[in-house]
Order: C-alpha cells, then structure tokens, then sequence
C-alpha cells in the first residue's frame, strides 16, 4: 500500500472505458427501440339511438264488399225517319203568350217644353205724345201753385184709357183736369201678350210748373 492508501485514485484502462460507453449505447438503443413500438389505443365514439317497440297492427276487420247494382236495359229507339219539309202552321198570334196577346197603344207624343209667353207692355203712342199735358187749371194757376199728380190708367185692347185711379195728387184739381184729358185725349200702343192686344194697367205721373 502506498502512502496515500485507499484515498488514492485507481487507473482504469482504456478498453474497459470503451466496453462501458457501449453497453450504455446499447441500453439507451433499446430503449428507444421499445418506445417506438409501443401503440396509443384510439378511443371509438358510439352513438346510442332510441328504437320505440313496434306497434303491433290494428286487428283486421272485414270490409263490406260493395254490391253490385244491376242497371235496367236501354230502351230500344226506333230508327230515324228522315222528313224532307213540313210547312208550318199559319198562326196570326203565338196562343199562350199573354204578352202578344195584349194590345199596345202607340206611345205618345213627348210633352211639349213650356214656353214663357211673350208680354210687351203698352207704351204711348208718340203720334199723340203732345196730348199727355193737360191743361193748367186757373184756380191753381191764379194762386201760383205747382205739384204733380201720379195715376193708374187701365188701357183696352184698342189703346185708350178705361178707367183712371188717383195715387197722389198735389191738389183735387190737378187731378180732375189730368182725369178728363186721360180719358178723352190719351192714346197706346196695347200691351200684346205674344202679339196678341190684351188689356193692361199703367202708372203715369203728370207735372204742372209756372212758366218763369
């Protein structure tokens, strides 16, 4: 033993370094080896469905075989008969028609559209224009008084003065002197009602003025 005893470090030899490393590589190599074939197990899905039982089927019940129903023979026709012509008879009116049997009056005539008759109104008739004025009466003329008097005058058919209605009157003696000369001295052209001479009612006014 040497001086350092058993602290002292052991030589190993070459070859026995290289027999370890391969044993080591062989070990690790099969290792390997073994990993690889080792296979991981797939797991599978399953579905699961629910299947109802059968209904069993409904009993069977005897159907009625519907009768036959036998359909008397068709008459046998005769063969037609071909006519050529056959004239009617004369009928002046269909019989159980009780519309032809009435009888229609014509239609009459439209009414006619009324028509407003045509009304001229007298007028005076100017070949005796200067005869309107009546005379001035003197009682009114002496007191210096003037007025007017307004009357309605019914003419005839032939244009003279009927009848002579005092409206107003500035004095009875204006009135009574246009009175007279209405009546004797006043003549129209008639009213004609569609250019017939008729009778009508007119108002006329007479004035009496001073000369100044």
């Amino acid at each position: 033993m040497t001086q350092g005893g058993f602290f002292e470090p052991k030589r190993v030899h070459p070859a026995q370094l290289t027999i370890v490393i391969a044993v080591h590589a062989a070990a690790i190599t099969a290792l390997a080896l073994a990993k690889a074939d080792f296979v991981v197990p797939k797991i599978v899905r399953t579905d699961v469905f629910f299947v109802p039982n059968p209904i069993d089927p409904p009993e069977h019940r005897d159907r009625q075989v519907p009768q036959k129903v036998e359909q008397p023979p068709l008459p046998v026709l005769d063969p037609l008969v071909r006519i050529e012509h056959i004239e009617p008879p004369a009928i002046d009116k269909p019989f159980n028609d009780p519309i032809a049997a009435q009888t229609f009056d014509p239609p009459a005539d439209p009414p006619k559209p009324m028509i407003e008759p045509v009304r001229v109104e007298a007028q005076v008739d100017p070949r005796f224009a200067d005869r309107l004025q009546p005379p001035y009466p003197l009682s009114e003329q002496r007191a210096g008084n003037e007025g007017s008097v307004k009357v309605r005058v019914r003419i005839g058919a032939d244009g003279r003065v009927v009848s002579v209605e005092k409206l107003a009157a500035a004095s009875d003696a204006f009135f009574e002197v246009t009175q007279r000369q209405a009546l004797r001295q006043w003549r129209f052209r008639p009213a004609t009602l569609d250019g017939k001479a008729v009778e009508s009612v007119k108002v006329m006014t007479v004035r009496f003025q001073l000369e100044r």
